[in-house]
């Protein structure tokens, strides 16, 4: 019987994860700007191989930090991915979107309009643009106001409407430090 318990026990702690310390995302992203930082210098100084290899460093702490819970971290590499139109990109976006960071929404709806890395989608496009604006405020995101006005132009009253009501439902993921997605 007693076995049988100390199983049951060691079997129970399996799905409950450990960890020496806790994960300190601004320290992260401020070693991430150290590394970005001499990555620059020693793109300047024609040392592009230190750059390269300083530049991987930077998104690996970028990549730790979002794991660990940063959302605009999210964004930082999805635009970073953008940049090569890697699908890298539409995941950390997405990833970012859901955490609740108004810029990768926006990017995310920008994504869905031109539709190069995605499949276009006008809907989506102004589902993200509007989450976008209600997260981030209309003050820090007049671009995507006036987007969205240009947008709705083409969109029915209907779909307009349906928009608004994904809106009210929009509650941002949260993650834990040792939490697994």
């Amino acid at each position: 019987m007693l076995k049988r318990i100390f199983v049951f026990f060691i079997f129970a702690l399996s799905f409950f994860p450990v960890s020496a310390e806790k994960i300190d995302v601004n320290e992260l992203l401020d070693q991430a700007d150290i590394l970005l930082k001499k990555a620059w210098e020693a793109d300047d100084n024609a040392q592009f191989d230190k750059s390269k290899k300083l530049y991987e460093q930077y998104l690996q702490f970028l990549t730790q930090a979002a794991d660990a819970g940063s959302a605009n971290t999210c964004f930082k590499l999805a635009r970073h991915y953008s940049i090569t139109h890697s699908p890298e990109s539409i995941k950390w976006a997405k990833e970012g979107a859901e955490r609740g960071d108004p810029e990768a929404m926006e990017l995310l709806g920008q994504k869905y309009f031109v539709g190069k890395e995605i499949e276009q989608n006008w809907l989506k496009t102004h589902y993200y643009y509007m989450l976008a604006i209600k997260i981030g405020g209309e003050k820090h995101m007049r671009g995507t106001v006036e987007r969205v006005r240009r947008l709705e132009r083409r969109l029915t009253a209907e779909q307009i409407a349906n928009t608004k009501k994904l809106l009210e439902e929009f509650k941002p993921k949260t993650i834990s430090f040792g939490q697994k997605e």
